[in-house]
């Protein structure tokens, strides 16, 4: 699956969740402390929230960080393709952040 579908997939999910909780797009905004034309990109499979804005989405949402990704779509090279992309975006603050996350999901993944 390329990339435009791994966007698309996630902007539904995304979209789907934030409206069943009632959330509209500008109190969800207003929660993020983002602009509406992002969430609007994002639900309409045009891009990604940063790592820090994907785990605030998560937090508000009340879902794990993995459920608004849909791994069964997902193989090895685009994932390892994705998560470069989106580090290489990061500032070196931001980077040893994202890698402290990814530890403490692994570690939860292992003790469940």
């Amino acid at each position: 699956m390329d990339i435009k579908k791994h966007q698309s997939a996630f902007g539904q999910k995304l979209k789907n969740i934030r409206a069943s909780l009632n959330l509209t797009q500008e109190e969800f905004c207003d929660k993020l402390n983002i602009e509406v034309s992002n969430l609007s990109k994002w639900e309409n499979g045009r891009g990604y929230p940063s790592m820090p804005t994907f785990l605030k989405i998560s937090e508000i949402l009340k879902i794990e960080p993995t459920k608004l990704l849909d791994v069964k779509y997902y193989d090895k090279t685009s994932i390892k393709s994705l998560l470069i992309n989106e580090i290489e975006r990061l500032s070196d603050k931001e980077q040893l952040f994202a890698l402290k996350v990814l530890r403490l999901m692994n570690e939860e993944l292992k003790n469940s």
